[in-house]
C-alpha cells in the first residue's frame, strides 16, 4: 500500500492542524500558475461538455444555480448514452458495491499461507466494505468515472468523516488544477469555487470569515455567493509527528495574513486527492480519454441529424409561393384549414412549394446508425453491453464468462492506469482512516514488520488472470486424462499448490480453505484410521485362517480312525458291519 499511514498504526484521532500558518501569497501564486496550464485544455473540453456530457464542467466564474439549459447542442443523446454505460461498466467492472473488488495480502508467500494471517487479512477486508458501503464512496466513484471517460482525467477527495469514518467529493472539468510527482501520483491540488455565507459559517465557523461575509449573515442574506479558494500542498517545513501534506482554504483576494486569516488549515497523513487519467500523451498533467477520440464523430452525429431534422421539415412544409393579395384572404395553414380565394380557376391563387424537396431519408438514417457506432465503440459501450446484445439466450455460465472476460480484457492497459492512479492509493487511503479512527484490528504477531499488499478481484481484475486460470484448467484436464492408464503420472502433480493458486486467482475468502496444519491433522487422522482398518483386516484374515487348520485337522482324524477299524475287522476274518 502507498499510504504512509499503513506503515504507522498511530491512533491520534483526526487528521490534526498544523501549529505555523501557511503563506497565503505564495499558495495564491502557485495556484495561477496551476490554472494557467489547466486553461489550455478548455477549449477541448468545452465542446466535449457540449456535444457529450452537458452539464458536466465548470469553465467561467459564473454563479451558481443559473437554471439554463446546456443540451442544446445534443441533438442525438447516443454519445451521453455511451459514456453512462462505460461508468457503469467501469464501476461494475472495477470498484461493484454489491460484490468484493479487492483482497489484502503479504509479500511473503509464507506468511500468507499462515492461518491466523489469512483470517486477519479478511476481517480487515470485511470491515473495509463495510465502512465503504455506509459511505458516499461508490457515487462519488461513479461521478469520477464520467469525468475520466469524458475529460481523460478526474479529481476526488477523501477525506475522514466522524459519522461515516469516510467522505468522499467528486470534482468536475474546469473546477480544479493539479500537478503530478516523479511517481505519476498528483503532489499538488488546487481549486476556486463558490460557498454561501451559510456554507462558510458551518464549514469554518464565523469567527474566521471576513467582514463581507458576515455581514451577509448578520443581514439575512445566507445565500450570497463568496469566492474561496483552496491548495492542497506537501508542507516542506513539516515537523517531526505533523502530518506532511498541508490543506489550506482562504477567501479570494483575501491574501494578506496581517488583515485576513486563512479560512482553515488541515493536515493529511497522505495525499487526499486521487486524480487518474485514462491516458497520457508525454509529460501531460491532464490525460486524454474516449471522450477526446469521440468528439469529432458526435459533432458529425449533431450535425447529421440536424440535416435529417430540417429535411423532414422542407417535406411536412415546405416554403410556399403565393398571389400578391392572397393575404387579404386570410389564409388557414394549419392541418385540414381551407383557405377562400375569388377565382379558383387560376392556379396562381393557389399555395405551391417553391420547390420539391426529396430527402434520402434511408441513406440518412445509415449514415446517423454507423456514427452512432462508431461513437459507442469508441466509448467501449459494445464490451460491456456484450451480453445483453447476444442473441443466444441457452448459453452455459461458462460461455458467457468468456465473452465476458474475452471482451472486458481489451481494456487491460486503462485498467493498468486506474489500478496505479486510483485503486492503489484509494486503498491504502482507506486503510488508514480506519487505522487512525481505531477500526483496524490489531494483526497477530506473524506479521510484526511485514508489508500488505493488495490484489484486486473485480471483474476486470479476474478478466487479466484468466489466462492463468485457464492454464490450469487445461493442466488439471490433461493430467486426469493421463493418469487413467498411467497411475503414476499423479505424482508428477500437486494438487495442493494448485488449489491453493486457484483460490487466490479467484480471490476466495481464506477461512473456505483450510490452514496447512488443519490439512495435516486431518490427514493424519485419515491415515491412523487406515492402519487400524488394516489391522483389523489382518486380525480377521489370521483368524480365519486359524479356523480353516482346525477343520482340516479334525477331518484327518477322523479318516485315521475309520481306517483302523476296518484293518482290525480284516484281521479277525470278517468285515465291518455295515450299518
Amino acid at each position: 500500500m502507498r499510504d504512509s499511514e499503513t506503515k504507522q498504526r498511530t491512533r491520534d484521532g483526526p487528521e490534526a492542524p498544523p501549529q505555523r500558518g501557511p503563506d497565503l501569497k505564495k499558495l495564491a501564486r502557485q495556484l495561477h500558475d496551476m490554472e494557467s496550464i489547466r486553461n489550455r485544455y478548455f477549449p477541448v473540453w468545452e465542446e466535449i461538455a457540449k456535444y457529450i456530457v452537458p452539464g458536466r464542467g465548470v469553465f467561467s466564474k459564473d454563479l451558481p444555480d443559473q437554471g439554463d439549459r446546456k443540451d442544446k447542442e445534443l441533438l442525438d443523446p447516443t454519445p451521453l448514452q455511451a459514456l453512462h454505460v462505460l461508468s457503469a461498466g467501469l464501476q461494475g467492472g472495477l470498484t461493484s458495491p454489491s460484490r468484493p473488488w479487492f483482497r489484502l495480502g503479504v509479500s511473503d508467500g509464507e506468511l500468507a499461507d499462515l492461518h491466523p494471517v489469512r483470517l486477519w487479512l479478511d476481517e480487515v477486508e470485511r470491515r473495509m466494505f463495510h465502512v465503504l458501503a455506509q459511505s458516499n464512496v461508490y457515487n462519488a466513484l461513479h461521478t469520477l468515472y464520467m469525468e475520466v471517460g469524458a475529460f481523460g482525467v478526474g479529481a476526488m477527495l477523501v477525506e475522514e468523516d466522524e459519522q461515516n469514518v469516510v467522505r468522499a467529493h467528486a470534482f468536475t472539468a474546469g473546477e480544479y488544477c493539479l500537478s503530478y510527482g516523479a511517481d505519476g501520483l498528483p503532489n499538488r491540488f488546487g481549486r476556486e469555487f463558490w460557498m454561501s455565507a451559510q456554507q462558510m459559517a458551518e464549514e469554518f465557523g464565523e469567527d474566521v470569515l471576513s467582514d463581507g461575509v458576515q455581514n451577509a449573515l448578520t443581514s439575512g442574506r445566507m445565500d450570497q455567493w463568496f469566492r474561496v479558494c483552496q491548495m492542497i500542498v506537501p508542507d516542506e517545513d513539516a515537523q517531526e509527528g505533523e502530518f506532511p501534506v498541508l490543506s489550506v482554504y482562504w477567501e479570494e483576494g483575501k491574501t494578506d495574513v496581517r488583515e485576513h486569516e486563512p479560512l482553515a488549515v488541515r493536515r493529511y497523513a497522505s495525499m487526499p486527492v486521487l486524480a487518474p487519467r485514462w491516458e497520457v500523451v508525454g509529460s501531460d498533467y491532464y490525460g486524454r480519454g474516449p471522450g477526446w477520440d469521440a468528439l469529432g464523430e458526435s459533432k458529425t452525429l449533431q450535425e447529421l441529424r440536424r440535416d435529417a431534422l430540417l429535411a423532414r421539415k422542407y417535406l411536412i412544409k415546405p416554403p410556399v409561393v403565393a398571389p400578391n393579395r392572397i393575404h387579404e384572404a386570410h389564409p388557414d395553414l394549419t392541418p385540414g384549414g381551407i383557405t377562400l380565394v375569388d377565382d379558383i380557376a387560376n392556379p396562381n391563387q393557389f399555395f405551391r412549394p417553391i420547390f420539391q424537396v426529396r430527402p434520402d431519408e434511408q441513406g440518412q438514417i445509415i449514415a446517423m446508425q454507423d456514427s452512432r457506432e462508431i461513437i459507442k465503440t469508441t466509448f467501449f459501450a459494445d464490451l460491456f453491453l456484450a451480453i445483453l446484445r447476444n442473441p443466444d439466450k441457452n448459453m452455459t455460465a461458462t460461455q458467457v464468462n468468456a465473452i465476458e472476460n474475452e471482451q472486458m480484457t481489451m481494456i487491460g492497459p486503462v485498467y493498468e492506469r486506474l489500478d496505479h492512479e486510483l485503486l492503489d492509493p484509494f486503498v491504502g487511503r482507506v486503510f488508514g482512516i480506519m487505522d487512525r479512527f481505531g477500526l483496524i484490528p490489531m494483526p497477530p504477531e506473524e506479521l510484526s514488520g511485514a508489508e500488505l499488499k493488495v490484489d484486486y478481484i473485480s471483474m476486470l481484475a479476474q478478466a487479466q488472470q484468466m489466462v492463468g486460470l485457464s492454464g490450469i484448467d487445461r493442466l488439471t484436464e490433461y493430467v486426469g486424462a493421463v493418469a487413467k492408464f498411467q497411475p503414476e503420472a499423479l505424482d508428477v502433480f500437486d494438487a495442493d499448490s494448485t488449489i491453493d493458486e486457484y483460490a487466490r486467482m479467484l480471490g476466495t475468502p481464506a477461512a473456505i480453505i483450510r490452514s496447512d496444519e488443519a490439512i495435516a491433522q486431518i490427514r493424519q487422522q485419515r491415515a491412523e484410521q487406515q492402519a487400524q482398518m488394516q489391522q483389523a483386516e489382518q486380525v480377521q484374515q489370521m483368524a480365519s485362517a486359524a479356523n480353516q487348520g482346525a477343520g482340516a485337522l479334525r477331518q484327518a482324524g477322523d479318516a485315521a480312525i475309520g481306517g483302523g477299524l476296518d484293518a482290525l475287522a480284516g484281521m479277525m476274518g470278517g468285515g465291518a458291519e455295515t450299518v
